[in-house]
């Protein structure tokens, strides 16, 4: 990768094509994420602090039936059970319905019901009951999780308003190349790391801009980006290096560094 650094233009560059997304649709996306965020507790967690009550004093109800089943994708498992049990005092069936997701190693091949001892209207799953603490997890993680990438929005909308209005004013500003290194995908989005000058940086990219990055590697995990000096802002630069002023020179230069990497 030493080829490709070396390489690079020793010179302050304009950016002539910073390829930010546009404000409006990030807006849009954090403002779908945190609405996720938001409505996760309003389906979860009346149902948990239930069976949290039930967990405190239950009683198995042999008689109640139990109708649906759980799905497991990878780690995530999400419950639809519907209950059939009878009502206190009398033999009238009712039923009610559960649901919940959480995050698991195992598979769930059977669940009974249970009932609150004193209050037999509150009527659960022992998978609910026995996973209490597994839901109260899960919900931290997905809540966190989404959170977390909102926050990271926020950032790139502003790193990418400052690319912005540099582009735009044609200032020239000093730039230095630093190779990024993928260190996981999740949820749409690439996650890259690196050193320069000693000192750790990452870097966060939506997961479908990766293919148009000028990667140094055939598996797309490396990638070259610059840090703009007076912004402290990175940017992964493109397949077509016309995110800055190269001249066909340097382009050429660049590209036959990296084919020797």
């Amino acid at each position: 990768m030493n080829f490709v650094l070396h390489a690079f233009p020793k010179r302050q560059m304009r950016i002539v094509n910073p390829k930010v997304q546009k404000p409006f649709i990030s807006l849009i996306a954090m403002a779908v994420l945190v609405s996720i965020a938001a409505i996760l507790p309003v389906l979860q967690v009346p149902g948990l602090l239930e069976d949290m009550k039930i967990a405190q004093n239950p009683l198995e109800d042999n008689q109640a039936t139990l109708n649906g089943r759980c799905k497991t994708r990878l780690v995530l498992v999400y419950c639809d059970i519907s209950i059939q049990y009878e009502a206190p005092g009398s033999r009238t069936r009712l039923t009610t319905h559960r649901t919940m997701s959480l995050l698991s190693f195992g598979r769930f091949e059977s669940s009974g019901v249970v009932r609150h001892a004193k209050d037999s209207s509150l009527v659960t799953t022992t998978i609910g009951i026995e996973n209490i603490y597994n839901r109260i997890f899960s919900q931290v993680v997905w809540i966190g999780l989404f959170l977390g990438i909102v926050v990271i929005g926020l950032r790139n909308l502003a790193r990418n308003r400052r690319l912005t209005k540099i582009a735009r004013s044609g200032q020239a500003v000093d730039v230095e190349p630093v190779v990024l290194t993928l260190t996981k995908s999740l949820a749409g989005a690439a996650y890259y790391g690196g050193t320069l000058n000693g000192k750790s940086i990452k870097y966060t990219i939506g997961g479908g801009a990766v293919g148009q990055a000028f990667c140094l590697s055939d598996d797309e995990s490396t990638v070259l980006a610059v840090k703009v000096i007076q912004t402290g802002a990175l940017m992964m630069l493109d397949d077509q290096l016309s995110m800055l002023d190269f001249t066909d020179a340097e382009r050429s230069a660049l590209r036959y560094a990296a084919s020797q990497a």
